[in-house]
């Protein structure tokens, strides 16, 4: 990993909002760029070792925000065992709650039920790994994922809500605590220069985050230029049965028009060889319709396309979720240098070469 620039506070301030895949996504893509990154996590996932965690010891889900943390950690000799440690999974007898736990997430767990209070937490673990950049839950309660299905069936958990072989989702809400946008978290959108929505898996990573009370207010009081990257394929279990147009309807109707400047497509159609293999595992690819561009702008929003497909890719990958095609970190960084909110700033360190 390439070493982060301290940012000045001058620096543009790049916040991004969804699960694992945004974070880790916005962290790669600014490397190297003299901005301030704060990511904010959703804090909903129930399954794996974080839903193990959630279910003994009633804490929010650490899981995306340990994968941040580790990702964002100090670049030295000396962290890096630690670095290591904390996405370490345990082996151990299939079927034991141990099996496949990230000691990272026993690790927030542990200081969550010491201090108290998970964002502390964060900021603890933070402080041990020396991270470059920010992390925040998008709340603080132990909240709980629920969705309502077309045919009225209500299902309860993050890992319900992704099953599946059911009905499409109606809506998404919310259970448990009256959970509401942690103020650190709010600060940093209300003072954010860019903000990154997604890119992730659309109901259990981006709109858990997005149905937050006060995130859909903060988006729009927010000055920042608040970009939503689209995803490449469709989700299993979430948007087999819908359109990019669909999508991005119903992100509309949760934070309103008046909360989005820019949607980010990647115009660039990936090898047939790729699209076959993403196929045999049920993922589509998403290209938009001609009228859905025309609908965005027509709206205010403006669209932007860009070859953003990863060039490095060797095959569909083993993980724990179901992989997708993901974005280039690298085309994404050259794009976010263009955007008219950051590009007097935001650019690339001269000498500075991040990979």
């Amino acid at each position: 990993m390439g070493q982060r620039i301290l940012a000045t506070d001058s620096a543009p301030r790049v916040v991004s909002v969804g699960g694992r895949s945004s974070a880790l996504l916005a962290i790669d893509a600014t490397e190297g760029l003299p901005c301030r990154l704060t990511c904010v996590v959703e804090v909903t996932d129930s399954g794996s070792s974080t839903g193990i965690i959630r279910r003994h010891f009633g804490v929010p889900a650490p899981g995306d925000i340990r994968s941040a943390l580790a990702r964002l950690a100090e670049p030295s000799e000396r962290i890096a065992p630690l670095r290591d440690l904390i996405e370490y999974r345990f082996q151990a007898q299939p079927g034991s709650d141990l099996d496949g736990m990230a000691f990272g997430n026993i690790l927030l767990a542990g200081l969550t039920l010491q201090l108290g209070d998970f964002h502390q937490a964060i900021l603890t673990m933070g402080e041990i790994l020396g991270v470059r950049g920010s992390v925040l839950p998008v709340a603080n309660e132990n909240i709980r994922l629920c969705a309502e299905l077309v045919d009225g069936t209500i299902v309860r958990g993050e890992y319900e809500v992704r099953g599946r072989d059911k009905p499409p989702i109606r809506r998404l809400f919310l259970d448990g605590p009256r959970a509401e946008l942690l103020p650190d978290s709010r600060a940093a959108i209300l003072e954010a220069d860019l903000i990154l929505l997604g890119p992730g898996a659309f109901y259990t990573s981006l709109l858990p985050c997005l149905i937050v009370p006060g995130v859909p207010q903060a988006l729009a009081a927010s000055g920042a230029y608040r970009v939503l990257i689209a995803n490449n394929t469709t989700t299993l279990g979430q948007t087999e049965h819908m359109s990019f147009g669909d999508q991005m309807r119903t992100v509309l109707e949760i934070i309103g028009p008046e909360a989005l400047d820019c949607v980010l497509v990647n115009c660039a159609r990936p090898p047939e060889e790729m699209l076959r293999a993403y196929n045999e595992i049920g993922l589509q690819w998403i290209e938009p319709a001609g009228e859905d561009i025309t609908r965005l702008r027509g709206l205010g929003i403006e669209v932007v396309q860009a070859d953003l497909t990863e060039g490095d890719w060797n095959g569909v990958r083993a993980l724990h979720k179901v992989d997708t095609i993901r974005h280039d970190p690298k085309k994404l960084r050259k794009v976010i240098q263009t955007l008219r909110a950051v590009s007097a700033e935001m650019v690339q360190v001269p000498g500075q070469d991040p990979h």
